[in-house]
């Protein structure tokens, strides 16, 4: 990224050092974790959404393919990489997510997710939540 002169005179970088836990909210929870390279592979072959192979292989730098980006998650986080979506908000979790399919019902509790600090972001839909790949135990409140 450019950096740009500060008014102090000092140059900042734009691009921020990762320094928080990344966290989010999820309805659910107590479904847990599950392992990302059935994770990605679900979303793409059962559920068709095939957007994860671009996102994900533009993140990973890797090809836009099954076995390229299952290759590439176990490379940076190991054979225990857990995936997860996760709302930026309540209100988009309880919208999106908080709703039984059948019968329209409100479902479940809001949980707030803490990740661990290698999470990051694969597939980003707005509002209807972000893939996170990530290693470690993550924090349900």
């Amino acid at each position: 990224m450019y950096n740009r002169q500060s008014k102090s005179g000092y140059r900042q970088s734009k691009v921020r050092q990762k320094s928080m836990n990344p966290k989010g909210f999820r309805v659910g929870g107590e479904h847990g974790t599950f392992p990302a390279t059935l994770v990605v592979p679900f979303e793409v072959e059962e559920l068709g959404n095939e957007h994860i192979l671009e996102e994900a292989s533009k993140v990973l730098q890797c090809e836009p393919t099954l076995d390229a980006i299952k290759k590439a998650i176990t490379d940076k986080w190991g054979p225990n990489a857990k995936a997860l979506w996760l709302c930026d908000n309540r209100i988009d979790a309880r919208e999106h997510y908080g709703r039984d399919l059948e019968t329209g019902k409100r479902t479940g509790a809001i949980s707030t997710v803490t990740l661990p600090i290698n999470a990051e972001v694969i597939s980003d839909l707005g509002s209807d939540g972000k893939l996170y790949i990530f290693s470690g135990e993550e924090n349900w409140k």
